[in-house]
């Protein structure tokens, strides 16, 4: 039998996904599995994936042409069944004109209910719970389980070394450590300002002998320009791919994040996150692991789940002041030193 498993679009969503492909692989100890996955995402779970004995398809575009040879690639490859952990009909339907006869994914139109063998609906409660549960719900459509490993990521030992390297060469290795990710991938209505980063970094800078790092995509470069030049940190920004920013995320003791994918990545990778929640919701996508802090000022207009405020004040994230998250990382420092 082979198997295939279409990952989520999202780096944050695809680590809340190892547990079911963990699960997925359980359950078909023997069965020739493939993953579908973006070429650039792929490092981040190579480990993984080779530890589970899981092969990777790559796709990149979503250009009709792409689409039509990646179809063409997987009906040669002659899939019985098919895991589809992204909601979108693209993948709906890649996997069908694939000529895979058992899907198992999500969705509540009447198409996907009729030519899917498990459509799981998304329903309120369903919904409501971690991103974790919420994949871990198509495995559970094969066998019931309790029992589930936390999302957990394994960096390859080259780029351990990389990163020890790089904070010998910076000196920095008997300071407190600290990442930042001032951005978001899904619109900035999530983003903290960028004046209270720098507000907050400057009050860490005088209260702690750290080092401070920027880490983000090539989408945060200019914000993390502006956080440099007033604050004087180290700017990795744009400068690093995905596993070599989750290698130097790894060294961190806490790292300041918004509700993205880095967030995530941290948090599998045992580091206490600072997370910053504001139109997200705090109970479908925190850290699973609660191994840090979650602000969130719970206002009665969010979690409204909007790219863009629709209200124009943006009051979930701008009520939360450097202040209020300097006292929460203080008490995490204080915390971990009397432990």
């Amino acid at each position: 039998m082979k198997i295939l498993i279409i990952l989520p679009n999202w780096i944050g969503d695809i680590v809340m996904s190892l547990p079911a492909i963990e699960k997925i692989r359980g359950i078909y100890h023997s069965e020739n599995i493939f993953i579908l996955i973006r070429k650039n995402f792929y490092p981040l779970i190579k480990e993984n994936l080779r530890i589970l004995n899981i092969e990777p398809i790559f796709y990149n575009r979503k250009d009709l042409k792409e689409t039509i040879i990646l179809i063409k690639k997987l009906r040669k490859m002659k899939f019985n069944k098919a895991f589809v952990f992204p909601r979108s009909y693209r993948m709906f339907a890649i996997s069908v004109l694939s000529g895979i006869n058992d899907i198992y994914g999500y969705g509540n139109d009447i198409l996907k209910k009729i030519l899917m063998k498990e459509c799981i609906p998304r329903d309120k409660k369903i919904l409501s719970q971690h991103r974790v549960f919420y994949y871990l719900e198509l495995p559970k459509k094969i066998k019931e389980f309790s029992s589930y490993n936390p999302p957990t990521l394994i960096i390859p030992e080259e780029y351990k070394k990389r990163s020890r390297d790089l904070l010998n060469h910076l000196k920095v290795k008997d300071k407190l450590l600290i990442g930042v990710n001032p951005g978001a991938t899904y619109g900035e209505a999530k983003c903290w300002d960028k004046d209270y980063f720098v507000e907050l970094i400057l009050l860490l800078k005088k209260e702690y002998d750290c080092a401070i790092f920027l880490i983000g995509g090539k989408d945060n470069v200019e914000k993390c320009k502006y956080i440099e030049e007033k604050t004087k940190v180290f700017n990795f920004a744009g400068k690093l791919s995905i596993i070599e920013s989750a290698s130097l995320i790894e060294k961190m003791n806490i790292f300041i994040t918004n509700d993205t994918g880095p967030m995530h990545i941290a948090d599998a990778l045992g580091v206490k996150v600072v997370a910053i929640f504001g139109p997200t919701d705090v109970n479908e996508t925190p850290p699973f692991r609660k191994n840090g802090v979650i602000i969130y000022k719970n206002l009665e207009c969010s979690p409204c789940k909007e790219r863009v405020c629709p209200y124009g004040h943006n009051n979930c994230m701008k009520f939360i002041k450097p202040i209020d998250v300097f006292y929460e990382i203080q008490n995490l420092i204080q915390t971990e030193q009397h432990q």
